[in-house]
């Protein structure tokens, strides 16, 4: 009989040390699912700024390509108007007569 006393005693001790395990189980369960739920959250959130730097980014160049557009078409006249300029001033100059009286030197390069 006291085997089976025996065998009955172990058989308690295992179910509660599983019960244990279980309960261990269940523990580590729910922390590893608030982990994943944080770091769930954390992605979102870092993928949620990503796409607003994205945004400004894109946006900021968008408006650099504007104003380099804008630059390059000012440039455009006032090189035109320095340009209108300086054969203004070369036909003045050979009009008057004038032209042997100026130096080579700051005369226009043709």
């Amino acid at each position: 009989m006291s085997g089976i006393k025996d065998l009955k005693k172990e058989l308690s001790e295992m179910n509660f040390e599983i019960k244990e395990l279980n309960a261990h189980i269940k523990e580590l369960s729910t922390i590893v699912n608030d982990v994943a739920t944080k770091m769930s959250e954390s992605l979102d959130n870092a993928t949620e700024g990503i796409n607003n730097t994205n945004k400004a980014i894109r946006e900021s160049l968008k408006d650099a390509t504007q104003a380099i557009r804008d630059m390059s078409e000012v440039v455009g006249k006032v090189v035109g108007i320095i340009t209108l300029g300086g054969d203004a001033r070369n036909s003045l100059i050979k009009s008057l007569g004038i032209d042997s009286l100026i130096p080579d030197f700051l005369k226009k390069k043709e």
